[in-house]
């Protein structure tokens, strides 16, 4: 049975409504030997810096529009694409955004995404339909 690890918040900067407006980046406390720290950049005092405020909202907008669109989340290959950056650098994002405090979150060991809520990537018991149409799983 696959379990799902949500991410803790330790981030002191408020949710995405206000992500937009602001100029500097999120910094988050290490905590080593966690699935928190793997990859994400550490500063001189030994702590993660999140990418931009700016880029984190454009990423999430861009989750939250492909499971709408296309009742999955997009991988972060697709979110290079559509933030015209390096799929490493989506890569960074998408992991800065389920550390960020927002309920998003990815599969245990791997990078793809399993739930931005309200949606779920994986199947569950929960089926959404619109116009007859099912694609979608809540949580």
């Amino acid at each position: 049975m696959m379990s799902i690890r949500r991410p803790t918040s330790g981030c002191s900067r408020p949710r995405l409504a206000s992500l937009a407006a602001a100029a500097e980046p999120c910094v988050r406390r290490t905590i080593p030997g966690t699935w928190v720290s793997h990859g994400l950049p550490i500063d001189s005092r030994g702590e993660q810096v999140l990418s931009d405020a700016r880029l984190l909202a454009r990423a999430y907008h861009m989750i939250m529009s492909g499971f709408v669109r296309d009742g999955r989340a997009p991988h972060y290959t697709e979110l290079a694409v559509g933030l015209g950056v390096t799929p490493h650098e989506a890569l960074t994002v998408q992991r800065d955004l389920t550390v960020s405090g927002l309920p998003i979150w990815t599969h245990p060991d791997t990078d793809h995404l399993a739930a931005a809520s309200p949606f779920s990537n994986i199947p569950t018991p929960y089926r959404v339909s619109v116009g007859g149409q099912q694609k979608w799983y809540a949580l």
